[in-house]
């Protein structure tokens, strides 16, 4: 059985789109080392969620 962290960025407004963004990669990393298979992000339309920007220059080591 493979069992799955997931969590949905939202915004309320409490924190800044900075710290919220940060609490979800420490529980990406809690969830690593806790030893789940995976971390998934979910997007909703109903609540404000943080938008990433893609970023506009290519990843090192050429992936775009």
């Amino acid at each position: 059985m493979r069992f799955l962290l997931s969590t949905l960025i939202v915004h309320n407004g409490d924190r800044s789109p900075t710290e919220r963004l940060r609490e979800v990669v420490d529980n990406a990393v809690l969830a690593e080392e806790l030893g789940f298979d995976g971390f998934g992000v979910f997007q909703t339309e109903i609540a404000p969620v943080l938008r990433a920007e893609i970023p506009s220059r290519p990843f090192p080591g050429g992936v775009s």
